[in-house]
């Protein structure tokens, strides 16, 4: 009766590995100040649980034993198992939507290519990768453009011609090469600097960060003002007390090296958890050592990855009362499907597990012989291991691409496995008492009460049997 369980464990087990895993691409912002981590929406799974149990053994299953409505051990498991895949129905539909807010894969054969102007002023760029109906690509002071679908190789170098329309007078035209990758994307970030038009390439990864966090870039066209070059980017949560996780980071900036003499730091980029964040640069000419970038705070919602551009000059009296001292761009659109949209899924599987688990371990120890019972709970625990196994085995072979298409064979799995175990249930006679309809086995159809007589009773009665046999004789 055991052998269809583990598929149920397989599916149930999720909850720590593929069903975590979607919750890192959802939206689990409810104010600025909390955001639910997505390995704390498996909280739902034992708090149901703590409602359902009382609920289901004082309310619902005597309700139904009331009315004579048959819901035996075997019946409640099959229904656990069928509720298990409507769980993972719900899930694979949560999931079409969740990729909908994914980003769009690059085609084999083509890339991108993010253009940043990190000047205040304007400059065109001309090139072979323009559409046949551009002659030049204007960008506007701190303006990005993307090109997408450019035709690309393993490795295909592309050129650009920049020419000055209203910044400082720079070489013109300058003459840009760029590395493009097959089926990546990449960023490029051009500023003047001493009357001379600079660049620096950086490719970009274009997925979602695994751990949910917001990824950020950093670029400071202007320099830190410090006697070294180095310093800190500092971010704080104003919305988070001091002292505790997410209230503060610290980017380290090596400015002494690179292209920081050029106008254009190393490349600085920092994992940090979501949250509205203001900005201070190291500056040794500020009151404390740094100074605040900008009135507004910079928000960074999970999920996505961004570059900002600090615009502003970076003198201590300017950049406290620069309305925008920095522009964000955003490389991967942040997570805005809330993570509470998993709540469905979780009530259904939390709901089958009341009814298979708890029946389960009741039914492997009320139809157990005396002898086997821990044998046969053991065994009813093993079937939770073997899940386990199959989840592994199924993950691993990578069989399936398609998240959303998983999650319905998997519902499909179960539902043929419930079918099997429906058909070894209604084949099933019952040993003993059912503990809650009271019904009997076919061994013991007369039901009445019956004398329990001890086996030290039974002693006493066979002495007392032979005393009187003994005295009947003499």
């Amino acid at each position: 009766m055991f052998l269809p369980i583990p598929m149920f464990w397989a599916l149930f087990d999720q909850q720590g590995s593929r069903w975590t895993l979607q919750a890192n691409k959802m939206d689990g912002r409810l104010t600025d100040s909390y955001y639910w981590q997505p390995d704390q929406v498996q909280i739902f799974n034992p708090v149901l649980i703590l409602i359902f149990i009382p609920f289901f053994e004082w309310i619902f299953y005597p309700l139904l034993h009331k009315f004579k409505i048959p819901f035996r051990l075997l019946s409640r498991m099959v229904a656990g198992m069928i509720l298990a895949g409507v769980a993972f129905i719900i899930a694979g539909f949560v999931q079409i939507a969740l990729d909908k807010t994914l980003p769009v894969e690059i085609r084999p054969g083509t890339s991108e290519l993010r253009i940043f102007n990190a000047n205040p002023c304007s400059i065109s760029l001309s090139g072979q990768f323009l559409s046949s109906n551009e002659s030049e690509l204007l960008l506007g002071p701190y303006e990005m453009k993307l090109l997408t679908d450019l035709p690309t190789t393993k490795q295909t170098v592309a050129s650009f011609n920049a020419r000055n329309i209203n910044c400082r007078a720079f070489l013109t035209p300058a003459r840009i090469a760029v590395n493009l990758t097959d089926s990546r994307t990449s960023s490029l970030y051009l500023t003047e600097h001493n009357g001379v038009l600079h660049y620096r390439q950086f490719e970009e990864s274009k997925e979602k960060p695994e751990d949910g966090n917001a990824k950020v870039r950093f670029i400071i066209p202007l320099g830190l003002n410090t006697s070294t070059g180095n310093g800190n980017i500092t971010m704080v949560n104003p919305n988070i007390a001091a002292g505790k996780d997410g209230h503060e980071f610290n980017v380290a900036v090596n400015g002494s090296s690179g292209l920081a003499g050029l106008g254009i730091l190393p490349d600085v980029k920092a994992d940090v958890d979501q949250g509205r964040f203001i900005l201070y640069l190291s500056n040794e000419r500020a009151e404390f050592g740094k100074n605040v970038v900008g009135a507004q705070q910079l928000d960074l919602p999970n999920g996505g990855v961004y570059t900002v551009i600090i615009k502003s000059d970076l003198s201590p009296n300017v950049t406290a009362n620069a309305s925008q001292a920095w522009q964000r761009y955003d490389i991967v659109e942040p997570n805005t499907l809330s993570i509470f949209w998993q709540f469905p899924q979780y009530f259904v599987i939390t709901l089958g597990e009341v009814f298979l688990s708890v029946s389960g371990l009741t039914f492997a120890y009320s139809e157990a012989p005396e002898s086997m019972k821990s044998v046969l709970q053991a065994a009813w625990l093993l079937t939770s291991a073997f899940g386990s196994i199959i989840v592994m085995v199924f993950s691993g072979a990578h069989l399936i691409r398609s998240q959303a298409v998983e999650f319905f064979v998997f519902a499909g799995l179960i539902g043929a496995f419930a079918i099997i175990f429906a058909i070894m249930a209604s084949r099933y006679r019952y040993k003993e008492l059912d503990p809650v309809h009271l019904e009997m086995t076919p061994q013991d159809p007369k039901p009445g009460p019956q004398r329990h007589v001890s086996q030290d009773s039974r002693s006493g009665l066979i002495t007392e049997a032979e005393t009187d046999e003994s005295q009947f004789r003499q």
